[in-house]
């Protein structure tokens, strides 16, 4: 399981060709999920949302040019499936860990690039670091209870 951030060309058929992907690191103690976690007001009930976008824009890549945009991806390790484009996470902070789902779109391939499919899917994770543990290090940990995958959408 991977992250990455890529800059993208929109194809005219709505698809996207990826510019070089680059790997980013979403947890640790200076990551944006625990520095968004950590910036949660005192009175918060720890649940929370995040889009892409706001992911994007809180690491330290350089934005895209032009009409290039960036994307958040998801690479599951299987080298016969296609990334995923990460919509948003949505996560209930605790005081020492988060639980968090990440919500991607599934992609495939046509001609040279890929193309959204319009099927959801989501992932469930946790970290271990939250609310009242500043200086944790946030690092990946399976989640605590093993609820699989919905995938939601046309076929």
């Amino acid at each position: 399981m991977a992250f990455y951030i890529t800059h993208a060309k929109t194809t005219p058929d709505g698809g996207w060709v990826f510019a070089e992907e680059t790997k980013v690191r979403l947890a640790g103690a200076e990551g944006p999920l625990a520095r968004h976690i950590l910036g949660l007001p005192a009175d918060s009930t720890g649940e929370w949302n995040l889009s892409s976008a706001e992911i994007t824009a809180m690491l330290a890549a350089s934005p895209p040019s032009g009409p290039e945009q960036a994307l958040l991806l998801w690479d599951s390790g299987d080298p016969d499936a296609c990334p995923m484009r990460v919509l948003h996470f949505s996560g209930v902070s605790r005081e020492f860990e988060t639980e968090l789902l990440v919500h991607m779109e599934i992609l495939e391939p046509v001609a040279s690039h890929l193309r959204g499919t319009g099927r959801i899917s989501n992932e469930a994770l946790r970290l271990l670091g939250g609310r009242c543990t500043p200086k944790a290090k946030w690092t990946w940990a399976a989640p605590k209870m093993a609820i699989g995958s919905t995938i939601v959408g046309p076929c």
